[in-house]
């Protein structure tokens, strides 16, 4: 009895509030009580202990990637600085912060789990990259709503709102003038990603299994076109910076990320469902009663929709 009173005179001392210890110990439902207490809430989130970290620090330090998100729900703020200059971000940086995890198991508390670090991993993630810390604000999202893609030169990161994070290589792509965009494709009752793309109609070598191939797509849905008799307009972008060639006409508006996902998604379909790939059968679709995970896909884009492509999905079977 008197080793758990010195214990709690201790925590008193290193200056945990209640919050804290609730952050380290990974208790959600005692911090989701506290910070639903309006008496409670303001005082004990912003509140520091004797280094000057806050609650949300302390669960970036301790990778409570859930209790962070609620601190964040609740207005914590990434802008704080401990007593050294550090903010959230940095707590994710554990190597700099052994002593004070050390203090922690001296406190009473157990030493993180590999599960906490890769939680620690996604956390600093989320905190790097604004847009997806406001997507993390949210509430009320399903697993892929607020997400955000990310494009470097050789990969795509998409950022979800619960701080994880996929990340696929689009492949090299040739067309360079071209601004691409991207998105993916899920099923409305399985939130997982089915197809990744990107809007270019260059040969994209090397991309991830998940990513299409930019030449086969491009030409499916500009085939799909011709045989439904669907227009597709032609742009001064359709032949790059050669000379024009009127086999490429319709080509840039074809390599959009939005036909290409969808041509994909029938194709799936139709595979799954009259075992043939062949487009030119997918109105037999709208006599079969499809399951749901069929039936229904959702597009993620990173850019508004092109300006032709309402009409464009409308006519595939749904």
């Amino acid at each position: 009895m008197s080793q758990v009173r010195d214990c709690h005179s201790a925590r008193k001392d290193y200056s945990l509030t209640e919050l804290h210890v609730a952050v380290i110990k990974g208790d959600k439902s005692k911090v989701r009580r506290l910070l639903n207490s309006e008496t409670q809430r303001n005082l004990q989130l912003h509140a520091r202990d004797r280094e000057g970290a806050s609650p949300l620090m302390t669960a970036v330090l301790c990778g409570r990637l859930g209790i962070a998100k609620l601190l964040l729900r609740h207005g914590a703020s990434t802008k704080a600085r401990d007593q050294r200059g550090r903010g959230a971000k940095d707590y994710g940086r554990v190597s700099s912060f052994s002593r004070k995890l050390s203090i922690y198991k001296l406190l009473g508390f157990r030493a993180t789990s590999r599960e906490n670090k890769s939680e620690r991993l996604k956390l600093r993630i989320v905190l790097q990259y604004p847009v997806a810390l406001r997507s993390c604000r949210q509430k009320g999202k399903n697993s892929y709503s607020g997400s955000y893609i990310l494009r470097s030169p050789k990969t795509l990161t998409i950022l979800k709102p619960d701080g994880r994070h996929v990340r696929v290589k689009h492949g090299r792509v040739e067309t360079d003038n071209l601004n691409s965009t991207s998105g993916f494709i899920t099923s409305v009752s399985e939130p997982k990603i089915r197809r990744v793309a990107v809007s270019d109609y260059g040969p994209n070598e090397g991309r991830s299994a998940i990513v299409l191939g930019n030449v086969y797509y491009t030409q499916q849905v500009r085939d799909l076109a011709h045989y439904f008799n669907w227009k597709i307009s032609k742009s001064m972008r359709d032949n790059g910076s050669k000379a024009a060639l009127p086999e490429h006409q319709g080509r840039f508006y074809g390599c959009h990320v939005e036909k290409k996902l969808a041509v994909w998604w029938v194709k799936d379909v139709l595979k799954k469902v009259l075992r043939t790939t062949d487009l030119t059968r997918m109105m037999e679709l709208r006599e079969i009663e499809l399951p749901v995970a069929l039936k229904k896909a959702k597009i993620f884009l990173d850019h508004g929709p092109c300006p032709d492509v309402s009409s464009y999905p409308t006519h595939l079977p749904h």
